[in-house]
């Protein structure tokens, strides 16, 4: 999990794009903790969508990193799905996003 999460934060901070990283740090957290539900996945076979991806980025192949990307995201989406509609199943939406009160628009 941690070798995971690590793979994905140095996929960001290569980019070099500052909004990317903006939007992905507070999100980091909650990866980590997808990844870590999500460890029945092949490990063999992720680490070798990584090493994919790795040696696409390093040889400057933009389009087969991202098609490499794509598929890697496309093979996890399945079971992060199932796993996200059991964790959300018990939260109250509503509940969840008026936990402090706001003050009346002037």
């Amino acid at each position: 999990m941690a070798a995971n999460a690590g793979f994905h934060s140095e996929i960001v901070r290569i980019s070099g794009n500052a909004l990317l990283d903006t939007l992905m740090r507070p999100l980091d957290a909650q990866l980590r903790r997808l990844f870590r539900l999500t460890s029945d996945r092949d490990p063999g076979r992720q680490c070798a969508e990584h090493e994919e991806l790795y040696a696409a980025i390093a040889d400057g192949d933009a389009d087969r990193a991202a098609d490499c990307a794509l598929r890697h995201v496309a093979d996890g989406r399945e079971p992060t799905l199932a796993l996200a509609e059991r964790w959300t199943a018990d939260i109250d939406p509503l509940k969840v996003t008026h936990t402090r009160r706001r003050r009346p628009a002037p």
